[in-house]
């Protein structure tokens, strides 16, 4: 009888373990999954942002040169009235 028992309990352990073994299968085939979408939901969120600031870099560089030209624009008139406010004392 008591080698009934150390079967049953041989069998038991072992169905337990094969049990666990495939639940955890299961709940890393399920994390893998989760993560994977979400990591590419991430991926593509991240494009989108790098393109938005690749264009407000650009944006920017551009408003820079325009201001740029503005000032050099500026600064060639304003010697100009130098030049004629001198010109124009006594």
């Amino acid at each position: 009888m008591s080698s009934d028992v150390m079967v049953a309990s041989d069998f038991k352990a072992e169905l337990l373990s094969s049990l666990r073994n495939n639940m955890v299968a299961i709940i890393k085939t399920e994390l893998q999954a989760a993560l994977g979408e979400n990591l590419s939901s991430l991926k593509t969120e991240l494009q989108v942002v790098k393109f938005e600031l690749s264009v407000s870099i650009n944006t920017i560089q551009s408003d820079v040169r325009a201001l740029k030209n503005t000032v050099r624009v500026m600064e060639t008139s304003l010697a100009t009235c130098t030049d004629d406010i001198v010109a124009l004392q006594p």
